[in-house]
């Protein structure tokens, strides 16, 4: 079965379009995407829709964020293909506004009770119509970030006590830069403690989730050159994402071969003296938020009193 699928822009909203009248779906892909940046696929009919929306689930396709749905057609109506998205266990949170010609209350009720999230009576407005796809997408974005910040903070949780169960420093650290990747999904993460003097770090933990690393192949700090060393300075966090941030030094702030996109770095603190750096370099998906920086600064801090405790238990009971 051949897809008709309209342009792809930036916006990562995937907009399906189900309706058995080919003029008005095209006009309405054609607006949404060159109106509101959407990528769109057309469904003619409810059987082609629900096809369509069951390959993102077993094709590994893109998932559509949002049905544009008409009521009445032929093979597969709107309303039952609602009771279908309704019933699928991975879809049936999928948002959808019914396209509706009937203006009669008992239509809009129907359209509702089967599970839409909003209606738009035909002949629609096309102002009005991205309007309320706006908002519904909005909505949705805000639900998925905040779901995004319960796991974050749930991981946040476990990574926290797996980092103070730790008998060893250099097991803390190890577990550290682990449970960064586990957390935040970078390209890198790495921890530095002082080294020989002020603003002097070495590397004595890092992991990477596509290159081959060790400590030794990540460059030393001296002389207080770069973020990091900024960051341990100043005993203040930092966070970039641009990768022209003058305080970037790339020779210095990363392994040779990696481009420094975006950076989170966090002074780890020992007895309230600066002890050393975590660091979270290039974020997957998106910019790093300001939820990513309280996040990481508590797992910092978190290393901080697992480090000092284990100073303090070392200093109780010194080798003989």
């Amino acid at each position: 079965m051949d897809e008709p699928v309209a342009s792809l822009s930036n916006s990562k909203s995937h907009i399906l379009v189900v309706d058995d009248e080919p003029e008005i779906a095209d006009s309405l892909a054609e607006y949404l995407v060159n109106k509101g940046s959407y990528k769109v696929t057309i469904a003619s009919n409810g059987q082609e829709a629900t096809a369509i929306l069951q390959q993102t689930q077993t094709q590994q396709r893109e998932a559509v964020d949002l049905v544009l749905l008409d009521m009445r057609m032929p093979i597969m109506t709107g309303p039952e293909v609602l009771t279908w998205l309704r019933n699928h266990p991975q879809l049936k949170y999928t948002r959808v506004i019914v396209l509706t010609a009937a203006a009669s209350n008992r239509d809009k009720v129907e359209a509702l009770t089967s599970g839409a999230d909003d209606y738009i009576t035909k002949p629609y407005y096309p102002q009005e119509l991205l309007a309320r796809v706006r908002t519904i997408l909005r909505t949705q974005q805000l639900e998925k970030e905040l779901q995004n910040q319960s796991h974050q903070l749930a991981d946040l949780n476990r990574v926290s006590r797996s980092v103070s169960a730790e008998l060893k420093t250099g097991d803390v650290l190890d577990r550290t830069v682990q449970g960064v990747h586990e957390i935040f999904d970078v390209d890198l993460s790495a921890v530095y403690l002082a080294d020989n003097g002020k603003d002097s770090l070495r590397c004595r933990s890092v992991h990477s989730s596509h290159i081959t690393l060790n400590v030794d192949s990540i460059p030393y700090i001296a002389g207080g050159v770069g973020a990091i060393a900024q960051a341990y300075r100043e005993r203040a966090g930092l966070c970039i994402t641009n990768p022209d941030d003058e305080r970037l030094v790339p020779a210095v702030d990363g392994p040779a071969g990696l481009k420094i996109f975006s950076m989170m770095a966090e002074p780890i603190n020992v007895r309230g003296k600066p002890f050393g750096v975590l660091t979270a370099v290039n974020k997957k998906r998106g910019e790093f938020s300001s939820v990513d920086q309280e996040l990481f600064a508590s797992l910092a801090s978190s290393v901080s009193q697992a480090v000092q405790a284990l100073v303090e238990v070392a200093n109780r009971h010194p080798l003989r």
